[in-house]
């Protein structure tokens, strides 16, 4: 597959033919790019083949979701190297959703058809994150139901920021590394947690302790997490949040590089993560929340599997992710 883009969308080499006319084997699409804050401004500009101009390309789309679905390039449009064709920015641009539309058993096939209803039930990205994406969760289907319902009953409109709920699909997604790629997912043992807490100053540090310390359960992980989302609403949150770096950033300086025998294992690579995430955000507890979550690092080629509900966050590098249909993001913190 070969891909250009312009300023804003990315083409992939799929094919040439539109409703109408006979059907093909494949169709060219182009495909959107997010500019999130967090992208890198090389790694799609270099797959897509465009100078870089210090603009953020976060996330390529490929796909039908309602939010940015992938454009079908008539024959004649552009081509790899080329710029967009003059249409596709346009609202009478055909999609791939038009596409499924017009056609869902011979796009999708009868099985497809029957399991997911008229609509491509997956989302193919590019992503690429020069700092950390948001602490998040995806909702499960039935919350993400009800979560989209609810706000379309209460007229939250569809592109406001106070939306969460952008559609009603659950997002279980895998991410496939195609650089080194950091990232944070699913939580510790409770006695994990409570061991990379250990001698940490601040209130909030010592509230999420006392709880698990309290309960060193899957239920007490729970309390503490909630604890420190709840924590961003606390008027002194970046003083007290100040005080715990302080002494995780102490810690890393005097932790060895090996630990002694018998001694507390090294927290080296926590402390690291926690002292990154506060430069980038400083007064989020998210920061200190990190210390929570598994540290994950993926090489090329290496994958992983993010259920829905389940905590995470990505750090750093280049990756294609497969999800379903969806742009579900409920954000836990490190986020602008």
């Amino acid at each position: 597959m070969t891909s250009a883009a312009d300023e804003r969308s990315g083409e992939a080499s799929v094919g040439d033919a539109l409703p109408g006319a006979r059907p093909s084997a494949f169709y060219r699409l182009e495909n959107t790019v997010q500019r999130y804050d967090w992208g890198s401004t090389s790694a799609i500009q270099d797959l897509l083949g465009v100078v870089p101009d210090g603009r953020p390309a976060a996330e390529l789309w490929m796909g039908a979701h309602p939010l940015a679905p992938s454009r079908v390039v008539p024959d004649g449009g552009a081509r790899p190297g080329g710029t967009s064709h003059p249409g596709a920015e346009t609202a009478s641009a055909t999609t791939l959703a038009d596409l499924v539309r017009a056609d869902p058993v011979g796009v999708l096939g009868q099985r497809v058809l029957d399991q997911y209803g008229p609509r491509l039930p997956y989302l193919l990205k590019v992503l690429a994150a020069d700092r950390a994406l948001s602490l998040q969760v995806h909702p499960r289907p039935h919350l993400a139901r009800a979560g989209f319902n609810r706000e379309n009953r209460e007229g939250v409109a569809r592109d406001s920021p106070l939306r969460s709920f952008h559609d009603d699909q659950h997002k279980p997604e895998m991410v496939v590394a195609v650089s080194r790629f950091e990232g944070l997912s699913g939580f510790r043992r409770p006695a994990r947690i409570l061991e990379l807490l250990d001698g940490l100053d601040g209130a909030l540090a010592g509230r999420m302790r006392d709880t698990l310390r309290a309960r060193p359960t899957e239920a007490g992980v729970r309390e503490a997490f909630t604890l420190a989302l709840h924590a961003r609403a606390e008027p002194d949150v970046a003083a007290d949040l100040a005080l715990t770096v302080a002494s995780v950033r102490a810690r890393a300086e005097r932790e060895p590089a090996v630990p002694a025998p018998g001694g507390r294992r090294t927290s080296r690579r926590a402390d690291a993560t926690v002292l990154a995430l506060a430069e980038q955000h400083p007064g989020d507890p998210g920061a200190v929340v990190s210390l929570m979550l598994n540290r994950v690092t993926l090489e090329p080629g290496e994958s992983m599997f993010v259920p829905s509900g389940h905590v995470h966050a990505y750090l750093s590098g280049c990756a294609v992710e497969i999800m379903a249909s969806s742009d579900n993001v409920l954000r836990a913190g490190l986020t602008s």
